[in-house]
């Protein structure tokens, strides 16, 4: 009878030592103050969404919300398109000529010339992957090949100071040097030092504008440039609506907006809903497997559109 309560008691400090680690560990998990964040900012995501939701509802639009990768982020993060770092571009510079409105455009169009999505993490260089989708378009259009050139380089060599914080166009080291595959300057959402052995296999010829630097490109010329080289780097302004993006048309446009802070690719268009085809810079878990629809002139789309001539 002692031998078998000597087992009991055996047992039963076993099982305190493998269950009491774990039960404390629950209890602190509550109040720790980066767990306790966390469970704010989620519970803080999910009334922002549900506002967002009853939004639509209320005004009737065609677009849909959810949780997306985007939001583990804040908006400022993500958004560094600067127009107020913009410098001369001192390699060649083209220009679309305005295109007449009768002109023969197709009413829906999706370039088939678009490369893979990419996500530029918690670094803001939406403005080096706007440029870079538009010279990897340019390339596969003419060359009839994929390439997957590095965002990295241009955030880490360009020469205009830019870099996680923010940007503007950078096409001069496009074109002199040129830019080097993705696999030789892997990409790491920080402001590493311009150090590498790298060669560069593609070189622009130069850069161009669909429109004002300054201003919002016609729809007409925006699809002419898309047509001609693959797609085309614009900027626009978005909020935590666009964050949350998640389906459909974005036609909540806000009135009177006067600055642009994200850059992306437009790819495509079409007529019947009056929108472009984007590809962002936020990964496939956001939107439409990383792209979004957004109303003609909406929010500013189409501000600086620019392309890149191979």
């Amino acid at each position: 009878m002692k031998n078998i309560s000597k087992l009991l008691l055996v047992v039963v400090f076993a099982a305190v030592l493998v269950y009491l680690p774990s039960l404390v560990a629950k209890d602190d998990l509550g109040s720790r103050p980066d767990v306790q964040n966390t469970l704010e900012k989620r519970e803080a995501i999910r009334n922002m969404i549900a506002e967002m939701r009853a939004e639509i509802e209320a005004n009737g639009y065609s677009y849909t919300v959810g949780y997306t990768s985007a939001l583990q982020y804040d908006l400022e993060t993500l958004c560094g398109a600067k127009p107020e770092l913009e410098m001369p571009i001192a390699t060649p510079v083209f220009h679309i000529e305005n295109v007449a409105a009768t002109e023969a455009l197709p009413a829906y169009y999706v370039s088939p010339y678009v490369t893979a999505v990419k996500n530029q993490g918690s670094c803001g260089s939406c403005w080096a992957f706007g440029g870079i989708a538009a010279f990897e378009s340019a390339i596969y259009k003419k060359d009839n090949v994929e390439v997957d050139l590095s965002e990295q380089y241009i955030v880490s060599c360009n020469t205009g100071g830019y870099g996680c914080s923010g940007g503007w166009w950078a096409y001069d080291i496009m074109v002199n040097p040129g830019v080097p595959f993705e696999s030789c300057f892997p990409y790491a959402a920080t402001d590493l030092p311009c150090d590498h052995n790298c060669t560069y296999p593609y070189q622009a010829l130069g850069s161009g504008f669909a429109g004002p630097s300054n201003g919002v490109a016609t729809v007409e010329n925006i699809k002419q440039a898309v047509l001609d080289y693959g797609a085309v780097n614009t900027c626009v302004f978005v909020d935590s609506v666009f964050q949350a993006y998640t389906g459909g048309v974005m036609d909540r446009c806000r009135k009177n907006t006067s600055r642009v802070n994200h850059m992306v690719s437009i790819v495509g268009w079409d007529d019947s809903v009056g929108a472009w085809k984007i590809k962002n810079s936020w990964g496939t878990n956001w939107g439409e497997n990383g792209f979004i629809w957004m109303k003609y002139n909406c929010n500013l789309i189409g501000y600086g559109t620019t392309y890149v001539v191979y």
